[in-house]
């Protein structure tokens, strides 16, 4: 994303890429702009900083451009889905539509759980 966004940035402004290190003044050297717009390498936090600096942009566009930030629209994603799993973990469990164990007796219970073992495995002799 950064060889893309610093390509645009210097075609909008009709600039070289030693234009570029020449407005750093020397701090950002020929070689990285080109291991850059090649996507070879990305920018250190500190020139990406640079960068906008140079290009008069505001920092956080081109923090964002090198991946050292979230865009607005992600971070509100990101902030939306915190706070959807917050309210799951804070709310009760559905209540179970099956009816309280406690109401039925052990041989209710019993003949439940046979009925089932038959079910499930019919060869099963009766009990």
């Amino acid at each position: 994303m950064w060889a893309a966004w610093l390509d645009a940035q210097l075609v909008s402004r009709g600039w070289r890429q030693a234009d570029l290190v020449l407005a750093s003044k020397g701090t950002i050297t020929r070689d990285r702009v080109s291991k850059w717009l090649s996507g070879n390498d990305g920018p250190s936090y500190k020139s990406a900083i640079v960068v906008a600096n140079v290009l008069g942009l505001h920092q956080n566009e081109a923090l964002e451009a090198a991946g050292f930030m979230a865009s607005q629209d992600s971070a509100a994603k990101a902030r939306q889905q915190y706070e959807e799993i917050k309210s799951l973990k804070n709310s009760k469990p559905a209540r179970s539509n099956r009816r309280d164990l406690k109401k039925f007796s052990d041989s209710e219970l019993l003949e439940e759980l046979l009925r089932r073992s038959r079910k499930h495995n019919p060869s099963d002799k009766e009990i």
